[in-house]
């Protein structure tokens, strides 16, 4: 995209690895009641096939939402959800129409749209892909999200605005805007292949 400094041959292909995580989490065996090599679990309206043509679908996407962290890296974060969300509805649409209606990976689009808009954003700001680094920037950049969609929506919408209603849950918007101060190192331990962290004996 115009505009955008080129990062350096060192950095890590991000996009390609979110596809290859798609892939794996797919691919892995087995998995009790979810899609995975064998079967499709108690999903009648999904199988692998259809989770290939959806990752193949939605893959090239994460490029972009890469691009638009870097392009906008100078901007303050609070503002990034609004610049990367065409981009995410465009990836669901592309999913949709994959899968003809189905939702394989809605989550997928949320979660790891923002991470590889957070890895576009670090990059450009010349700063390194930990997952410390991700975890935090991911918080700022949703800092406020679920005040704005799920406390102040006064009708559901959506499969989490309706579970926020009934049951105060918050879902990948509460998760997202965590910080990593508020409970996150076992997120960030497993997003680095680590073990979880051990808690203090009473």
């Amino acid at each position: 995209m115009p505009g955008i400094n080129p990062v350096s041959a060192s950095a890590p292909d991000v996009s390609a690895l979110v596809r290859q995580a798609l892939l794996d989490e797919v691919w892995l065996t087995p998995k009790p009641g979810l899609v995975d090599g064998a079967n499709s679990g108690s999903h009648r309206d999904m199988d692998l096939p259809m989770f290939l043509d959806s990752i193949a679908a939605i893959g090239p996407w994460f490029s972009t939402f890469l691009a638009l962290g870097r392009e906008h890296a100078g901007r303050g974060a609070c503002e990034m959800l609004r610049l990367i969300r065409p981009a995410g509805i465009a990836c669901e649409q592309a999913m949709y129409q994959a899968t003809h209606g189905v939702n394989t990976h809605k989550g997928g689009v949320f979660s790891l749209g923002l991470l590889s808009t957070a890895a576009g954003r670090l990059q450009e700001q010349g700063k390194a892909l930990t997952a410390s680094a991700l975890c935090s920037t991911v918080s700022e950049i949703c800092s406020g999200i679920v005040e704005r969609e799920l406390v102040a929506a006064r009708k559901a919408s959506s499969v989490g605005e309706r579970l926020y209603q009934q049951f105060g849950l918050t879902g990948a918007r509460g998760e997202a805007e965590k910080r990593v101060s508020d409970g996150a190192p076992a997120r960030i331990a497993l997003l680095a292949g680590g073990e979880l962290p051990q808690t203090s004996p009473a």
